[in-house]
C-alpha cells in the first residue's frame, strides 16, 4: 500500500508515514490485498522430482554418517534425516518408502552415535586440561615449597631426579634410548 500524501510505500502495520507523517489509513480492501500478496510470496516447497534417489541418498548419507568423524556424521545424519521426512510425503512407493525407513534408522543411530563421540571427545579434552592443571599446579607447588623449606625442596628435587632416572632405565630396557 501508499501513502495518501506523498506517494511513499508502506506496511499495512506501518500507523505513520516515515516519510511525511501523515497517519496510515487501512481499508478492508487494502488489509485483503496485503494477506493476498504475503500468501502468494510465501515460497512453496518444489515437489521431489525423484523420491527413489532422494531415499537412496538418504541412506547412504545415513550409513556414511556411522563411518565419518564426529561433525560430518552429526551433519550427515541430520541431512539424511531430513531428506528421509521428505521422501514419504510424495510417493507410496514400497521400495522407496523401506529405502526410506532403513535410511531414517541408520540417520538416528548415527545422529546417537556422533553425539556420544562428541561427548567422548569432549571429556577427553577436558581430562587432558585437568591433568595440564594438575601438572602446573604441581609444578608450582615444588617451587614454593623449594623456596620456604629448602630442605624439602631438595629432597623433592632428589626425589623427581630418581623418578627420571627409573623412567629412562625402563626405557632403555626397552630399546628407547634418551
Amino acid at each position: 500500500m501508499v501513502c495518501y500524501n506523498c506517494g511513499k510505500n508502506l506496511d499495512v502495520d506501518d500507523k505513520f508515514c516515515y516519510e511525511c507523517g501523515t497517519k496510515n489509513i487501512v481499508t478492508e480492501e487494502e488489509l485483503a490485498i496485503d494477506k493476498e500478496i504475503s500468501n502468494k510470496s510465501k515460497k512453496e516447497k518444489k515437489p521431489l522430482k525423484n523420491p527413489k534417489k532422494t531415499a537412496t541418498v538418504a541412506l547412504i548419507l545415513s550409513a556414511a554418517s556411522l563411518f565419518l568423524p564426529v561433525a560430518v556424521g552429526l551433519v550427515l545424519s541430520i541431512i539424511a534425516l531430513v531428506s528421509a521426512a521428505r521422501v514419504k510425503k510424495e510417493t507410496d512407493d514400497e521400495g522407496v518408502l523401506k529405502t526410506r525407513k532403513l535410511a531414517k534408522i541408520l540417520g538416528i543411530i548415527g545422529l546417537v552415535y556422533s553425539c556420544l563421540a562428541t561427548a567422548a571427545v569432549a571429556l577427553a579434552i577436558l581430562a587432558w586440561l585437568v591433568s595440564v592443571g594438575l601438572t602446573v599446579l604441581g609444578s608450582v607447588l615444588v617451587v614454593v615449597a623449594s623456596f620456604v623449606f629448602p630442605e624439602i625442596g631438595d629432597g623433592i628435587f632428589d626425589a623427581l631426579e630418581s623418578l627420571i632416572g627409573s623412567l629412562a632405565d625402563i626405557l632403555e630396557s626397552l630399546g628407547f634410548y634418551l
